[in-house]
Formats: C-alpha cells, structure tokens, sequence
C-alpha cells in the first residue's frame, strides 16, 4: 500500500494513462523506480555487486550482502546457475578451492558448502591452535 508522497504521486501517475488503462506489474514498477530510484543508483548498485567478494566478511556477511545487491544486477542472477557461479567467485580463496571444483549447480548448494567448508576450516585453525597450546604445554612441564 502506498502512503503520502508516493500515493500522491500514483494517483496522478494513475490518471495520466487513458481511462480504463490497466497497469502491469512492469509498468507500475518502471515508473515507480523512474521517479524513486534514479538510474545512477541503480547502476551504482549494480557496479557494487558486480564487484562484491567476501573479504574481511564472515560468509553469512558476505551472503547477506550478495543477496541484498542481488536485487540490483538481478540479469546477473536469474538463473541458479548464474546466482550460484557469482557467488563462488566473490568468496574467500580457502572456501573457494573447496566448493568451485564440486561444479554445484545451484545457489543453495554453493552456500551449504561453503558454510560447511568455512567451519571446517574455522574448526581446523582451532584445533591447530589447540594442539599447538598443549605442545607448548607439555614442552614447559619437561622443561621444570
């Protein structure tokens, strides 16, 4: 539903087409993104997700930006096979070696795995840090 400014403005958008005319959904969202949303944002968006990767992102960061500036380059992402190649190639290296040679084919997939595949590195690094602790340990008990 469309409130203050914005019904104002359909309500005159509405009434410039002839009588009778019954909008799409096309044409509604054309002009509605025409008057609210310029083109230079649009594009800047677009240019934004084009260009997004994970970096200092965690991957439940990252894939909650991807999906945010996905509404913006959706030609970009509207096949899962398009959304799922994407969202590999904007990944960390370490998860990206382990889920781009499985060639998953869609979008859900690539993100399950890289999940699983960014725990098992978070927990490796724990583990190594552990044990590495428990080396020093041991190493100071021989050592007194």
């Amino acid at each position: 539903m469309l409130r203050k400014g914005a019904k104002r403005w359909w309500d005159t958008t509405a009434k410039s087409r002839a009588p009778g005319h019954l909008w799409t959904w096309d044409e509604f969202k054309e002009a509605f993104l025409k008057k609210y949303y310029p083109t230079s944002i649009q594009s800047r968006k677009e240019v934004e997700f084009l260009t997004l990767t994970q970096g200092s992102m965690t991957l439940i960061e990252y894939k909650q930006k991807f999906e945010e500036l996905a509404h913006y380059a959706s030609e970009f992402v509207d096949t899962e096979d398009k959304k799922a190649r994407h969202f590999e190639q904007g990944v960390r290296d370490d998860l990206k070696r382990t889920v781009i040679v499985l060639q998953l084919e869609n979008y859900r997939d690539v993100l399950a795995r890289a999940q699983l595949a960014d725990l098992e590195n978070h927990t490796s690094g724990e583990e190594k840090q552990l044990n590495g602790q428990s080396k020093k340990k041991k190493w100071m008990d021989n050592m007194g």
